[in-house]
Parts: C-alpha cells; sequence; structure tokens
C-alpha cells in the first residue's frame, strides 16, 4: 500500500482527479449563475392589440378591450427587445369566436406566435364580447362647431358637408341605438373667413357616447361660410371732368340708393356713404353705362358695381322753351 501511495504514477493520477473536480465544480456554478442572471430579464408589452377570428360577413363583435397588456421573461435580451417594440413583433394576442354566434360572451385570450425563447403571460385572460348580426346602414352626418368659433361680430352664415351622407357598418343593436352621426369642428377660434377642413365622423348614443361601429368614408369635407358684420350705406353719385359745351347739367339714376358694405365692425363704422365720381367730359347724349364703385380695401361692397343711367339737360332746350312761352303770351295779348 505504501509502495502505492508513494509511486509516482499514483500522484499524477490523485492530481488529475482532483484538478478535473475543481474544473467541474467551476464550471457548474458559472453556468448556474448565468442561466440564474439571464432568466431574471423581464419586458412589458402594453397596448398590444388583440385580433378576433370570426366571420366578419356574418357578424360584428362589439363592447370589447381592443388591446391587452402581455408580460415576457427570457435569458436572451435581443428576442425582448424585438417582441417589446411594435414594430417588430412577431406574436399576436388573439380571440378564436369561430365557435360562437350572437350573444355575449366570456371568451379565452391566447397569445400566438411567440418566439419558444421567450415566456409570455397575459394580464387579462378572457375578452367580453358582445356578438351581433353585422348589418350596413346609410346616415345623414349634421355639422356642429364650437360655440367661440367666429369672431366677435362676425355670424354663421351656413356649413357645408360633404358628402353629406356615409355608410355605417356594425351590429344590428348597436345601429339601433345611434342617436346621431356628427363631424365636429372643435379645435379652430376666432373665424372671420370663410374656412375648408377635412373633419372626423363618429356616431353617438342617445347619451352623447361614442360607439362602435365602421364608417365610410371616416372624415368628410366641411365648408364653413362666415358672414362678416354689415351696414347699409348711402350710394350718392357726383358729376365730374368738364362739362361739353351746350349742356347745362346732368341727370343720373340708378336702382341702388343704398350699398351694404361688410367687414369688421371697426372698419365698417368708418364708412359713412359710398360716392361714384362720373366723369362726363365726353358725354353729350344719354347713355346707360356700368361702372365700378370705389371701395375702401377694408371692407367688401355689395354691389361691386352699379348700372347708372345718364341724361345730359341741354342748354339749349332750355333757352328755346323759354323763348316759346314768351310768343306764345305775346299772342294771348293780341
Amino acid at each position: 500500500m505504501n509502495k502505492l501511495t508513494d509511486s509516482r504514477w499514483f500522484t499524477r493520477i490523485l492530481a488529475l482527479f482532483f484538478a478535473l473536480l475543481l474544473f467541474f465544480n467551476a464550471n457548474s456554478d458559472t453556468t448556474h449563475f448565468k442561466f440564474t442572471t439571464e432568466a431574471a430579464l423581464t419586458a412589458v408589452a402594453e397596448n398590444v392589440p388583440v385580433r378576433l377570428k370570426y366571420d366578419e360577413k356574418k357578424y360584428y363583435v362589439a363592447s370589447y378591450e381592443a388591446t391587452t397588456t402581455v408580460y415576457m421573461t427570457s435569458a436572451n435580451k435581443v428576442l425582448l427587445d424585438i417582441e417589446s417594440d411594435e414594430s417588430t413583433r412577431m406574436f399576436k394576442v388573439e380571440a378564436d369566436l369561430t365557435e360562437f354566434s350572437e350573444g355575449t360572451y366570456e371568451v379565452p385570450l391566447e397569445i400566438i406566435n411567440l418566439n419558444k425563447g421567450i415566456e409570455g403571460t397575459l394580464k387579462d385572460k378572457t375578452l367580453h364580447v358582445r356578438i351581433e348580426k353585422r348589418e350596413s346602414r346609410q346616415f345623414d352626418v349634421t355639422p356642429k362647431v364650437n360655440d367661440n368659433l367666429l369672431k366677435k361680430g362676425y355670424s354663421l352664415e351656413n356649413i357645408v358637408l360633404e358628402p353629406a351622407a356615409v355608410e355605417i357598418t356594425s351590429g344590428q343593436n348597436t345601429l339601433d341605438a345611434i342617436d346621431q352621426v356628427v363631424a365636429s369642428l372643435d379645435d379652430d377660434r376666432d373665424l372671420s373667413s370663410d374656412l375648408s377642413k377635412r373633419v372626423d365622423v363618429v356616431a353617438l348614443d342617445k347619451d352623447g357616447n361614442i360607439l362602435s361601429v365602421i364608417i365610410v368614408p371616416t372624415t368628410v369635407s366641411m365648408t364653413v361660410h362666415v358672414e362678416a358684420p354689415s351696414k347699409a350705406v348711402p350710394l350718392t353719385i357726383k358729376q365730374s371732368g368738364a362739362i361739353p359745351t351746350g349742356i347745362k347739367s346732368f341727370q343720373f339714376e340708378t336702382e341702388y340708393e343704398n350699398i351694404t358694405i361688410r367687414g369688421s365692425r371697426e372698419n365698417i363704422d368708418k364708412v359713412e356713404e359710398v360716392t361714384l365720381f362720373i366723369d362726363t367730359t365726353t358725354i353729350l347724349d344719354e347713355k346707360k353705362e356700368v361702372f365700378k364703385l370705389d371701395i375702401p380695401d377694408t371692407v367688401e361692397a355689395e354691389p361691386q358695381s352699379v348700372k347708372v343711367s345718364i341724361t345730359p339737360i341741354k342748354a339749349e332746350a332750355t333757352k328755346t322753351n323759354s323763348t316759346k312761352a314768351k310768343v306764345k303770351e305775346s299772342s294771348e295779348k293780341k
């Protein structure tokens, strides 16, 4: 026995044994520590859309939470980053409704296509749904604007929607619950001129709640026609330029006695009348002509031009009539 323990080969074998024992023990501890550390990596995917699997031509699903949260655990940080990002995510959350008909149910949710290196847990294990018979109807759209839309002094002339009606698809019960379909303009203030923009369309119940429906088109073009403050001012026509020889004066006639001006209250208050000057330098005979009115740039006018009948009063005609009157008077005395 002493010979065996004293031999060189025994010493070598014993040293090799302890070396291997230390190696495997150290490697085992490292592996265990690494696994424990990596397995503790977690991530949360929020607002994950819930995909419904059902006969979309026959049914419509309403009253359900459209998103959920998924908690993920993995030893691979890269995989967690990929599945946490909405743009690179591969997994889906699905509710299979293919075996259900009309009614209200609590159905299980399932994570599908999740990478095998990730363990996923749903925050919501089930989904509350209401399945209705699918139907489509036409609805007129009602325009709505906020109370502070117009600038002080301005008034709303009218609102035009294009298109004025939309097609709404939903469950039969939901369609029956629609009280009105509205297009609301809420984000504009102090309008003093016409406005056109596209606005969203929503379906509301009698309590003003937005209903879960499919609307085509989802937006409409709304044009708001704004009318500025206005007032009527007198139209005054005056002769200008030279009066031709043989003409004593001119008579001007038009169908407009007043002109309507529009603009801000401050600007229209500065206008008391509209004056039209007609140059008579070359006018010898009676005529009708359309003249553009000279209106300040700060206001608008209606009409912007007027037709004027111009009648020259000839001096010769006045003198001749006077002579005839004198001759007649002299004849009567005889």
